[in-house]
């Protein structure tokens, strides 16, 4: 009887080793809806949202003897504080208030072996 659960023991020990010795790899995107809020203490106080349906990731990883992770992902917003209404420019004369364009880049790499991390997020307003 004791020499069952020596046995079962070993297998499962076995197992683990054999597991843990397969390589990983992942690959996945992903799309969606996004929200946006931000606040430019420089100018105003005003806070600017938005919400988009163009929301997309790309992520890749890898385990093994190397590991290995690479995310991008991309975001773009129109951005407005309220409803779009017309000022009056003493250099221009009358203009229509439009809505910021941000444009959002996120770039994460990790690679162990090296020991490199890279992080990089661009945001474009238009």
């Amino acid at each position: 009887m004791k020499n069952k659960y020596w046995i079962i023991i070993l297998l499962a020990f076995l197992q683990v080793g054999i597991l843990s010795g397969q390589t990983q790899k992942s690959l996945s995107l992903s799309w969606g809806t996004g929200n946006l809020k931000r606040q430019d203490l420089t100018f105003s106080n005003m806070i600017h949202e938005s919400w988009s349906p163009v929301n997309a990731l790309l992520e890749y990883r890898k385990s093994g003897k190397m590991e290995q992770s690479l995310l991008i992902g991309f975001s773009q917003y129109k951005a407005i504080i309220g409803e779009p209404f017309e000022y009056i420019s003493f250099y221009d004369g009358a203009d229509m208030t439009y809505p910021h364009s941000f444009l959002m880049i996120d770039l994460d790499s990790f690679a162990s072996l090296h020991k490199i991390q890279v992080l990089l997020t661009v945001t474009d307003d238009c």
